[in-house]
């Protein structure tokens, strides 16, 4: 009997003994569940098959608003899950974690909202996992995880992705090859289509008008008439566009107040982004932004709005300087093809850039037809390889080469000018050729005219020397004859006869002078001019006696 009381004795104590060691275990492990649940930066809780709350670790109470020791025994759903993102009931049927309970299902669900105690959201991401005891459910763990920042994070993501885009599709509109005001009013469009950005579907975008003093309406979107007509054309410094263009700043207005200067019957209450379009200092326009009244500034928007005025800039600047470039290149096509000179712009190697209506008819062809081609092809071989070397010798030389060329019955005056960029590398060479046939044939018949005037003029100079000097000789026997007569018969006649015969021997006196005279006037052109000074008396007497009859 003793042998079996110590036996019983000595395996209760036995007993005793691994009781208090499996407790100490268990005591053990449920320490370290605490810690590892305790230093998780993950909600986790535990719940039985009611929904109430067995465990919970400091995570998921500083998630959900809670103070320490508080949750043991509260109802999850209740408490944490009771309503929806958007504010409707979420009835706890709907709830993963009755379903689990229930179906002993796993269940992860990647976005969901639980509650805290102060009423405010807090998006979670969570997992819920069946307990099984005996092959039972006899309760679940849910672990949750706080997914604001990363839901800021893709929002973030989404946002500058869709910014990138709508970079992108700004830049594609302005490689269109259409009008500006065209390519500004898809922009506007691409811009307030952009959901995150709070504007209304209206908008607009001014341009500065040459002299820098008033913005043109140049797109619009979905803007009353009235305020359209009132917003044609609004001056610098006036109303909320006109102080962004001035302050070269933007300027936000949560609703329509005293700097809003333009007004139509059918305005509603509404606030501004107006935001300056700038390339560098200069002034180019303003993009105009509707948004809600009330609506408060936020920096993301702004942000975006600058970036999107300075892609327009580049669209608009981009746009001016091809419209000048078109117009320089049409001005040059003009001056091209208003000299009678035919005229070309080669690349050293012969490839034709530009051509004028002059040079391409000397080929029968066309400034369309020749542009792109190969210069010398257009040449025969001969005279396309002394081309080559002119333009060679231009290049290398780096100075202007005039040459005549004579071909089939033309003349041709060609001069070569070598065109150096700014970098001084010369990249292309101006031909001037003018038919010179013409002048050459008229300066030739002039030159002849002249020498056939020369000896006109000699043969005429020897005819009035000889004819002068032979009148001369009979007209000096008359006077001779006469003033003999006129001594002979001194008075022996009566008055009559006696001036009848001094008028003849007076008569003959100058007739002798005129002749002399002409004689003289003949020689004027080979003789040195000598002026002096005459009383035009005696010189008009005399032209009163040669008409005296």
């Amino acid at each position: 009997t003793g042998w079996l009381f110590r036996r019983s004795w000595l395996s209760r104590h036995h007993a005793a003994l691994a009781l208090a060691e499996a407790h100490g275990q268990t005591e053990e492990a449920k320490r370290r569940l605490e810690l590892i649940l305790g230093s998780a930066g993950d909600g986790i809780c535990g719940v039985d098959r009611e929904g109430r709350i067995t465990f919970i670790n400091g995570a998921a109470r500083r998630m959900l608003g809670w103070r320490d020791g508080e949750g043991v025994g509260l109802n999850l759903h209740d408490e944490a899950h009771h309503h929806r993102g958007d504010g409707s009931e979420y009835p706890a049927v709907a709830c993963p974690v009755w379903q689990t309970l229930h179906d002993g299902a796993v269940r992860h669900i990647p976005r969901d909202i639980h509650w805290r105690r102060d009423g405010v959201q807090v998006p979670v991401e969570f997992t819920v996992a069946p307990i099984i005891q005996n092959g039972e459910v006899t309760g679940a763990v849910t672990l949750f995880r706080d997914i604001a920042r990363r839901l800021r994070v893709e929002a973030e993501a989404s946002r500058n992705l869709a910014a990138t885009m709508a970079i992108g599709n700004l830049l594609r509109h302005s490689l269109e090859a259409r009008p500006l005001d065209d390519i500004l009013y898809d922009a506007l469009t691409e811009i307030l289509g952009l959901p995150w950005l709070n504007l209304e579907e209206k908008g607009s975008i001014f341009l500065a008008e040459p002299g820098g003093r008033h913005l043109r309406l140049a797109a619009r979107h979905k803007m009353s008439p009235d305020i359209v007509r009132a917003c044609s054309t609004i001056e610098i410094g006036h109303c909320l566009c006109g102080t962004a263009a001035r302050r070269r700043e933007v300027v936000f207005a949560a609703h329509v107040d005293h700097r809003h200067s333009v007004t139509a019957p059918d305005m509603h209450g509404h606030g501004y982004y107006c935001v300056p379009i700038l390339h560098g200092a200069e002034l180019l326009g303003v993009l105009n932004t509707y948004v809600a009244e009330g609506h408060q500034w936020q920096r993301e928007e702004e942000r975006f709005l600058k970036m999107a005025a300075d892609t327009l800039a580049g669209i608009v600047w981009r746009a001016r300087m091809e419209q000048t470039l078109k117009d320089s290149e049409e001005l040059s096509k003009t001056l091209l093809n208003a000299t009678i000179d035919g005229a070309l712009l080669l690349t050293p190697d012969g490839r034709i850039l530009a051509v004028n209506e002059a040079m391409a008819a000397r080929f029968a062809s066309t400034p369309a037809a020749m542009a792109g081609t190969d210069f010398f092809g257009w040449l025969s071989p001969a005279l396309a390889e002394t081309r080559r070397r002119q333009l060679a010798r231009a290049q290398v030389e780096r100075t202007p080469i005039h040459i005549h060329d004579e071909r089939d019955g033309v003349i041709l005056d060609n001069r070569i000018y070598p065109v150096s960029d700014t970098d001084g590398e010369i990249r292309r060479i101006a031909v001037f050729s003018r038919d010179v046939t013409q002048q050459r044939a008229a300066r030739k018949a002039a030159e002849k005219a002249l020498a056939d005037l020369a000896r006109s003029n000699a043969e005429l100079e020897q005819f009035a020397y000889v004819a002068s000097h032979d009148l001369r000789e009979p007209l000096r026997a008359i006077t001779g004859h006469l003033q003999l007569l006129e001594r002979m018969l001194r008075g022996k006649l009566d008055g009559d006869a006696t001036d009848s015969l001094h008028f003849a021997v007076d008569g003959a006196k100058r007739m002798d002078a005129l002749i002399k005279d002409l004689l003289d006037y003949s020689r004027i052109g080979n003789a040195d001019r000598h002026m002096e000074t005459l009383e035009l008396g005696e010189v008009i007497a005399d032209a009163l006696a040669m008409l005296s009859a």
